[in-house]
């Protein structure tokens, strides 16, 4: 995005558009996790400052749980400045 303010308002609008999104810091300040409706995917979403970027990774239930999908959403979070211009 190109300023902050908008990634903020789309860190909103992701995590309104996830139903049953619970906010937790666990990545960032501001990282949301939910379930889809029958619990067959798994969603991430965080929102990177520096880079004004936000990140939803998905994973399906039946490949990954909640804890490998943190451990991905911490090694993308690690290296996004590398794929980012600011």
């Amino acid at each position: 995005d190109h300023t902050i303010a908008d990634a903020r308002r789309k860190y909103s609008g992701f995590l309104k558009s996830y139903p049953g999104a619970s906010e937790n810091r666990s990545v960032t300040n501001r990282t949301f996790f939910a379930r889809s409706r029958y619990d067959e995917n798994l969603y991430l979403g965080y929102f990177a400052l520096r880079e004004r970027t936000n990140v939803v990774l998905t994973c399906n239930a039946s490949v990954c749980n909640a804890e490998t999908l943190h451990k991905v959403a911490l090694a993308t979070k690690k290296r996004l400045p590398s794929f980012i211009k600011n």
